[in-house]
This record gives structure tokens, C-alpha cells and sequence, in this order.
């Protein structure tokens, strides 16, 4: 068995905040105030846990961080559509769809978290494109996460809802946490890159070849 790792594109990189004000104000985002959750909207993303943990926030977090979330619409089932619907009316949440490459590279560069406590992923491509846009991330050890964020992530379990709000919030409040989980992320993603994985890839081609 060969892995070949996934890279991610150069765009997810930090950036100044001045640079984000403009790329972000059309959603009503500020840079560094917002958690956020990239997938498509469907139950293998466990946004249930997210909205779940957000809400368990102080009141005066979680609208100082509010929840945005990022991907194409997939299945909801009723057990968090609702709860998606009462985050949404109270201004604790926000919903912005699909976006293209490069406005969702700003987006996740602005962001003060990403929350990825997924049950299920191939790779997990969000959680290295916050690594190396200098966002932390929380997330589950569930599948290839833990081999993509090892110890630079934060890891909480798929439905432990107030873990999880303990995590986050002990993230937000602990600059110098935060800071370390910055710094262990962006070393973390400089070991991956499309070069290997070109490279791992045509190197199993060729021992196939010969053998």
C-alpha cells in the first residue's frame, strides 16, 4: 500500500487583515471574527455538532464569532435544518453557499477557527487549506484527518457536543494557544504539496513498470 498525500493550491495562505476588509465585507464578515465550517451541507459533514457546540458558546461569543458555513447545498435532514433555521434567525450563523476558489481562499483566511468534525473523509482537503492559511483547526479523528492534521489540529469526538464547545472556546479565549496551533499548522502543511504527490504517484507508475 502507497499513500500519496494531497497538496493544495497556493491561494490558501495567510493574509493581512487589511487585505480581507474588502473580499469579506460583502458577507458582513470581519477578519478573525467568525468560526467556520467548509463542506457540503450533508450529515457525513456532522454540521449538527458544529451548530450543537457553537450554540453551547457564551452568548457573547457566538456573536462575536459567529458560524459560517461554506459548500454546496447537499441533504438536510430535519434533525439540525431546524437547528440551522433558529442559528440563522437569531444572527449566530450564516449560510453563504457555494463560493469560488478564490474568494473561498479568503474566506478561510479570515477565519479565526475552522470546525471540521466530520464522520467520514478521503482526505480532508479543508483541514490542510486552513493549515496553510495560518487558521487552526477542530476537528474529529475520524478516517484520514488525524494522518492530515496530526498534532497541529485539536481533536474532539463525533458527538460530544459540549467537548467540543469547551475546545473552541478555550481556543478563542487562550491567544497563546491559539498562536501555537497557528504556528504547528502552517509546519504541518509544508509537508504537503502537489510535488510530492506527483512525485509518490510516478514513483509507484515505475514499480509497477519494472516489476
Amino acid at each position: 500500500l502507497v499513500v500519496a498525500p494531497l497538496g493544495c493550491s497556493e491561494r490558501f495562505q495567510p493574509r493581512a487583515a487589511e487585505d480581507l476588509h474588502e473580499p469579506l465585507q460583502p458577507f458582513g464578515l470581519v477578519p478573525g471574527q467568525y468560526l467556520l465550517c467548509v463542506g457540503t451541507l450533508e450529515p457525513r459533514k456532522n454540521l449538527q455538532l458544529s451548530l450543537s457546540a457553537h450554540q453551547r458558546l457564551p452568548e457573547s461569543l457566538r456573536r462575536q464569532y459567529p458560524l459560517v458555513i461554506v459548500g454546496m447545498a447537499g441533504w438536510l435532514p430535519e434533525s439540525y435544518s431546524q437547528q440551522l433555521q433558529q442559528a440563522l434567525a437569531a444572527g449566530f450563523a450564516r449560510v453563504l453557499g457555494y463560493q469560488p476558489d478564490a474568494l473561498l481562499a479568503q474566506i478561510v483566511s479570515g477565519a479565526r477557527l475552522l470546525i471540521f468534525p466530520s464522520l467520514y473523509e478521503g482526505f480532508g482537503l479543508p483541514v490542510l487549506e486552513a493549515m496553510s492559511s495560518g487558521v487552526p483547526v477542530v476537528l474529529s479523528r475520524r478516517a484520514s484527518l488525524p494522518e492530515v492534521a496530526g498534532g497541529a489540529g485539536s481533536y474532539v469526538d463525533v458527538d460530544d457536543e459540549m467537548a467540543c464547545a469547551e475546545v473552541i472556546t478555550q481556543l478563542l479565549e487562550d491567544q497563546q494557544l491559539w498562536q501555537a496551533k497557528r504556528s504547528a499548522g502552517l509546519a504541518r502543511a509544508q509537508q504537503f504539496s502537489w510535488q510530492r504527490c506527483a512525485a509518490v504517484t510516478a514513483d509507484v507508475y515505475r514499480q509497477v513498470m519494472v516489476s
